[in-house]
């Protein structure tokens, strides 16, 4: 009865281990705390949230309108709602990882979920509100649907991805160019749908027909947060995915670069060819764009590793063609499958090894620092102040709408602090919170220009020591 309910082909194997992984990403969430990143990951829930109330979020090209659209209903069940989103997402793209490499042909396809799996910054924003999840489900969903030859249905999901993520841009470029390739011209409009749809719906809003481009807060020749250097990325692998992974990267890039060549002179077959567009095509353009964003200072780059979990299957990917050209060296000696499960092997074990780029409870799975101080600074409010709906609340983190139980976009009970000292319209009564990240770096609010203003009362300080030792401070005033 039991070899009955084992699947026998890799397929069914494949789809068993996913569903583990699903519930492997479940158990850890109901024990996990973490919202993976205090800044981004809560505003992306809170759009969702607030979409039914605020129906222009649907149309909001920061939040992202496709995101937006399939978030906000599970997004009434809480943050919980979205997680869980994310948490089946990441699990789907555990198995289209291997849907992908089994329609590229690529030696022990299986093996890239594993790989996928075990590439920390993959994992992670599966315990967030972030983008990444559904942004590499729509693209893997695209990719195995044009390497079958459904042009239609792939274009037309390729089409969304800037709805998801700014980069979707990069990868429809590279797709465009794909196409000319292979000479489906006629195929082409077909890679416009997505904007053509939104540029229609918004209307209705914005009254623009190009609002998506108006309104693309990413569509900046300069940063707020400065720029960095070109290797960043680069130097930032290890933190990214580890050693192991970093080096079976390194094997891949160079197997591709033989593909590459082979490629120029003609010298590839058909399956080679998308294997080289799609996969090693769309991941160098992607990472590349990344690099020269940073290093540039331009559409409001902060060189943050997690975008590149946008394209981590792809990276997983590579990997695995790392392990398979490695391996090959020792075909001779009839043992190039031992060496192919040590490399999957020590990839898989790497983010559990203790080491400085492994898994940290502390760091990765509970609440940061700044949200628990803020917190505690929610539970002293509701203790001190129980009038506290009355009044109007001036605050950057997200975070600090859902402890009150505030709508951050709702103008009667919250404004941003951005702007707020120019305007000069406090009202007697009205709190101001300050913290020293997001007030200081997104508002400009400096601590000593804050604690010089006599305006303020400067009713308690709330602090927790993070993961590195260092104490975040969340500050309550209030407008005398």
């Amino acid at each position: 009865m039991l070899k009955q309910l084992i699947p026998v082909t890799e397929d069914g194997k494949m789809k068993l281990a996913a569903v583990l992984f699903f519930f492997i990403l479940l158990i850890l969430r109901l024990t996990a705390s973490t919202t993976h990143d205090e800044g981004d990951s809560v505003m992306h829930y809170l759009f969702a949230r607030t979409a039914f109330i605020h129906p222009e979020h649907f149309f909001n090209q920061w939040a992202k309108p496709v995101y937006v659209l399939v978030m906000a209903p599970f997004a009434q069940l809480g943050f919980f709602g979205v997680k869980l989103v994310n948490l089946f997402l990441t699990a789907f793209n555990f198995w289209m990882t291997y849907q992908f490499s089994r329609q590229l042909q690529i030696p022990n396809a299986w093996m890239s979920s594993f790989l996928v799996a075990s590439i920390p910054v993959s994992l992670l924003v599966a315990f967030s509100g972030l983008t990444e999840p559904l942004f590499v489900a729509l693209l893997l969903a695209g990719l195995v649907f044009l390497l079958k030859n459904k042009y239609y249905m792939a274009l037309i999901l390729l089409s969304f991805l800037p709805f998801v993520r700014s980069e979707g841009l990069v990868i429809c470029g590279v797709v465009f160019v794909y196409l000319i390739i292979i000479e489906q011209y006629e195929k082409l409009p077909l890679l416009a749908t997505g904007h053509f749809v939104y540029s229609i719906a918004g209307y209705f809003v914005y009254h623009d027909f190009f609002w998506m481009f108006n309104k693309l807060s990413y569509a900046t020749l300069s940063s707020a947060y400065g720029s960095g250097n070109w290797m960043h990325f680069i130097q930032k692998m290890p933190e990214i995915g580890g050693y192991v992974i970093s080096f079976l990267l390194f094997a891949g890039m160079f197997y591709g670069l033989t593909l590459m060549i082979r490629y120029i002179r003609k010298k590839t077959c058909s399956i080679e060819q998308k294997e080289i567009w799609l996969l090693y095509g769309i991941f160098t353009a992607f990472f590349l764009a990344h690099m020269a964003f940073w290093a540039m200072g331009i559409f409001n780059s902060m060189g943050l590793l997690r975008p590149i979990a946008g394209i981590a299957p792809l990276m997983a990917i590579i990997c695995l063609q790392g392990i398979n050209y490695l391996s090959a060296v020792f075909k001779p000696w009839k043992f190039s499958s031992v060496v192919t499960y040590i490399f999957l092997f020590f990839a898989v074990l790497f983010p559990f090894t203790g080491n400085v780029y492994a898994y940290k409870w502390q760091r990765d799975f509970i609440l940061k620092a700044d949200q628990r101080a803020q917190q505690e600074m929610a539970v002293y409010i509701k203790q001190h102040f129980p009038d506290y709906k009355k009044f109007r609340f001036y605050y950057e983190p997200g975070w600090i709408a859902l402890q009150l139980n505030q709508d951050f976009f709702n103008a009667e009970e919250h404004m941003r602090i951005n702007g707020a000292f120019e305007r000069n319209q406090f009202k007697s009564g009205e709190f101001l919170i300050w913290d020293d990240w997001f007030a200081v770096v997104e508002a400009n609010a400096k601590w000593d220009n804050m604690i010089k203003d006599d305006r303020f009362e400067l009713i308690k300080e709330f602090t927790a020591v993070d993961y590195w030792g260092v104490t975040r401070r969340t500050v309550l005033f209030r407008y005398k």
